[in-house]
């Protein structure tokens, strides 16, 4: 995994109730893994998510950001994410 291209992949949307906030942004990390995976992507673990929210006219806007690095369909299914250049396999 030496050297492998890096790929942000993001999801923004808008929460009416800041009850929901910690629902929804494990919902959405869930999407945008299943995402990266469907694609041959896996994340990479060496950078954090980045989750931000403003509060805009009543309702919250909100970013969640999870890089990610190609090792192909079929390997994505079996690997947790990469960590350094090491691929971490799921359990």
């Amino acid at each position: 995994m030496t050297h492998s291209k890096i790929k942000r992949f993001q999801q923004e949307g808008v929460i009416a109730n800041d009850s929901d906030l910690i629902r929804i942004k494990s919902v959405i990390y869930n999407e945008i893994i299943n995402e990266m995976r469907s694609s041959g992507y896996v994340p990479l673990l060496d950078i954090i998510p980045a989750w931000s929210v403003s509060y805009n006219n009543g309702h919250y806007d909100f970013l969640l950001t999870v890089h990610g690095v190609y090792c192909g369909k079929s390997e994505a299914k079996k690997v947790y994410g990469v960590l350094g250049q090491e691929k971490i396999p799921m359990e």
